[in-house]
């Protein structure tokens, strides 16, 4: 039978603490870089509420199904969007100043279409029908 030498031991320990570290440091940052996926398709009408609860050219962001969209009151109605930016999966906000949505993770601007206006996203905010019906905002997704 062939014994393992105290040098051959501890040899197996370093070697296997350099891998524990390296892994430790290279799995988050490929899970940051890996784009996210959905959990299937957003479907159906949702409820967003009162129109006045949202005043013209802000936005209410409502999450439903694991995913988000954004709902923006402009001059001229309503629009909605996805919250989720089109690169690297990061929430979007309503960036009321610029009138744009912005992606806070790469500077990524959209515009009220949610076509690309600066940034790196490679896609527009896929959009939604809005529909105000009674005085409530509804979403067709």
């Amino acid at each position: 039978m062939n014994k393992a030498s105290r040098r051959d031991f501890l040899d197996w320990i370093i070697r296997g603490g350099i891998f524990t570290t390296l892994a430790g440091m290279v799995l988050p940052a490929l899970t940051y870089l890996w784009p996210v996926m959905r959990r299937g398709p957003m479907t159906g009408v949702i409820e967003v509420g009162p129109e006045d609860t949202i005043p013209v050219w802000s936005a209410k962001k409502v999450v439903h199904g694991g995913s988000a969209f954004l709902v923006i009151r402009t001059a001229n109605g309503f629009k909605a969007f996805s919250a989720v930016c089109t690169h690297l999966g990061c929430i979007v906000s309503w960036e009321s100043t610029k009138r744009q949505v912005e992606c806070p993770c790469h500077a990524g601007f959209f515009d009220l279409e949610g076509r690309v206006v600066s940034g790196p996203p490679p896609r527009p905010l896929p959009s939604y029908t809005v529909n105000v019906v009674n005085g409530t905002v509804f979403v067709k997704l």
